[in-house]
């Protein structure tokens, strides 16, 4: 973010040159962060394009309302809400966003169902389910059935050992 901000902030350098040399540049400057990208430091926006593709959420409007100093580590943090970049003596205490982390959580208590119409399943629904996988079952005579292939690939090992057998005799 370091080197980004840099570069925004070489580029803002650049225009504040611009602006000296021509007189009005800095006030239209202003007023077209403000009409037309809707520049906003409280929320940390901007509607211009290179917020919206910056991975870390800056742009050289905001960097201008900034100043010349980037944010020291530690003390900025991207957020999911406004302030999308929350930056430490910049924005309110109580707009941080404070990440949780979920394995940290308590794991909360299963409660067992001691019956299927407690979760709402009757004997039909699952009389259609077996029916319409009938792979589940053990039917040897079912093609789909997984315990048909393990029946020939068992019927297929008796008859090489049988083979050997013969052979060895």
């Amino acid at each position: 973010m370091i080197t980004d901000w840099r570069e925004l902030l070489h580029t803002v350098r650049l225009e504040d040159l611009e602006d000296d040399e021509e007189e009005g540049l800095a006030e239209e400057r202003f007023n077209r962060m403000d009409e037309v990208h809707h520049t906003n430091c409280e929320d940390w926006s901007c509607t211009c394009v290179s917020f919206i593709i910056s991975p870390y959420h800056i742009c050289k409007h905001l960097v201008r309302f900034y100043g010349p100093l980037y944010p020291s580590k530690g003390k900025c943090f991207r957020q999911r809400t406004p302030p999308l970049l929350w930056i430490e003596g910049w924005h309110e205490p109580e707009l941080r966003e404070i990440p949780s982390n979920p394995s940290q959580e308590l794991p909360r208590q299963r409660q067992r169902t001691t019956s299927l119409a407690e979760i709402r399943v009757m004997r039909e629904d699952l009389e259609l389910i077996s029916q319409a996988h009938p792979q589940r079952d053990d039917n040897l005579e079912d093609p789909r059935s997984g315990d048909t292939i393990r029946y020939k690939m068992r019927q297929d090992l008796l008859k090489e050992a049988d083979i050997l057998v013969e052979y060895l005799k």
